[in-house]
């Protein structure tokens, strides 16, 4: 299940890569997130069916039409900006074969520009401090454990269990229609007894430069737009109050929210932006005031204005 938008050069190096592993998928669906051009499979042996949403629709929305129209046993997501290697997917389904506690499976995933080096191989966000801690990143993929591990959080590409959205529900887009959603869903499997692995030696290429000097530092905090920064303001505070326990919600917003603030701040101040700051900084404020409010459906004119 691909979400894409506007990347037709990515798009199609992804649906390529997915062709060395034909026999072990029944279809691909792809949500085309209202692109300016529609993507195209024509050129494509899979059995590939495109939904398109005519309006921005982000990514929680768009990957759960995909889930709700989805036939197989298991739904691999994969962004558009992925290579996936041939054996990954028959890898990620054995894997939770094997475990009935297990929901989920990630791959270990590289960068497409250092074939060999770790960009994600699990993690987990503090407790106090909502901070994502990345687990092997910058390693040689030589130096992962050969058997497979447990992960508090995976993203960017994975498998889930399709009867895991009947017990814990879908990817909650109204809460996090994008930025830690796929968080936001692996506490929900572990509310309900439910694990997260990744699988060492199945392998995902990632299309993203690794970050180098003050440049790349709003790239690094996924403040590139103004949709993007209201729920980077908004969705760690939203997260933390939902899944943290109150007093370590508390602490949170005491003392690690300032340092979270600053850090978005200087980013946004020296980062090179696509964008006037001034469009950035706006959104936002906005969303740390609805974070620290526990209000999730404003800012509407925001999405409204970034779905046109």
């Amino acid at each position: 299940m691909i979400v894409t938008r506007d990347r037709p050069k990515d798009f199609s190096r992804c649906i390529s890569s997915l062709e060395a592993a034909r026999l072990d998928i029944l279809e691909v669906i792809v949500i085309d997130d209202a692109s300016k051009t529609a993507p195209s499979a024509d050129e494509s042996t899979l059995q590939v069916r495109i939904l398109r949403n005519e309006k921005r629709s982000f990514l929680s929305e768009s990957r759960n039409r995909g889930a709700k129209n989805a036939r197989g046993k298991y739904i691999m997501f994969i962004d558009d900006d992925n290579i996936v290697d041939g054996e990954s997917i028959k890898k990620l389904s054995s894997s939770l074969e094997s475990d009935s506690h297990e929901a989920v499976a990630s791959p270990a995933i590289c960068y497409t520009s250092q074939p060999t080096k770790v960009w994600f191989a699990g993690g987990r966000i503090g407790s106090v401090s909502g901070f994502f801690v990345a687990a092997f990143r910058g390693l040689d993929s030589s130096e992962l454990p050969r058997a497979r591990y447990h992960t508090e959080v995976f993203h960017d590409a994975f498998m889930v269990k399709k009867d895991a959205f009947d017990r814990v529900g879908y990817f909650d887009d109204v809460g996090f229609p994008m930025y830690l959603s796929e968080a936001d869903f692996a506490a929900r499997l572990r509310e309900n007894n439910m694990s997260a692995i990744v699988v060492p030696d199945a392998r995902v290429w990632h299309s993203i430069a690794p970050l180098q000097g003050a440049a790349s530092l709003l790239r690094g905090v996924h403040i590139t737009e103004p949709a993007r920064a209201y729920f980077v303001g908004r969705n760690r505070l939203l997260y933390m109050r939902k899944h943290a326990k109150a007093r370590s919600f508390l602490i949170h917003v005491a003392v690690f929210e300032p340092v979270i603030i600053s850090i978005h701040l200087f980013a946004m101040l020296s980062g090179d932006s696509k964008v006037p700051r001034t469009q950035l900084f706006g959104p936002y404020l906005r969303g740390l005031f609805d974070g620290l409010s526990g209000r999730v459906r404003l800012g509407r004119q925001l999405l409204k204005s970034s779905g046109e």
